[in-house]
C-alpha cells in the first residue's frame, strides 16, 4: 500500500506542478518541483490513501511529507555526484531510484511512529 501511495503522489506532484505549478520550493536541488505541486500530491494522496487503504489521515501525511524529504535528499545526492538520473529505467521520473527514494524515508518514518507512539498508531 505505501509503495502505491507514493507513486500517486509523486505523479500528482507531477501532473498539478506542471500544469498549474508557478512557485519553485527548492531550485537548487530540483528546480521542477512547485509547492503547488507538492500540495496538490498531497490532496490527491490524502484522498487516494483515506478512500483505497482506508488509512488515517496522519499516517498518509507523514508518509507523504517523509517521501517528499526522501525524494529532495537524494536529488542533493544526484546533484552533489552530478548526475541527472539514477537509471535509465524509467528516466523521465528521475530513475528507478526515484521510485524508491521516498519509500526510505517513509516507511522508516512510519516504523519510528509505530516505536514511539505504540504498533496501534500504525496503520
Amino acid at each position: 500500500c505505501l509503495v502505491i501511495q507514493l507513486v500517486v503522489g509523486d505523479s500528482a506532484q507531477m501532473l498539478v506542478g506542471r500544469s498549474i505549478g508557478h512557485r519553485f520550493v527548492c531550485p537548487q536541488l530540483s528546480p521542477k518541483k512547485t509547492l503547488e505541486g507538492y500540495v496538490g500530491g498531497a490532496v490527491i494522496t490524502l484522498l487516494y490513501a483515506s478512500a483505497v487503504h482506508l488509512w488515517p489521515t496522519v499516517d498518509v501525511l507523514v508518509a507523504y511529507v517523509f517521501g517528499c524529504i526522501g525524494d529532495l535528499y537524494f536529488s542533493a545526492v544526484k546533484r552533489r555526484l552530478g548526475i541527472k538520473d539514477y537509471s535509465r529505467i524509467l528516466s523521465s521520473h528521475g530513475g528507478l531510484l526515484d521510485r524508491i527514494d521516498s519509500f526510505m524515508f517513509a516507511a522508516n518514518a512510519l516504523v519510528w511512529k509505530a516505536a514511539i507512539f505504540g504498533a496501534d498508531s500504525v496503520t
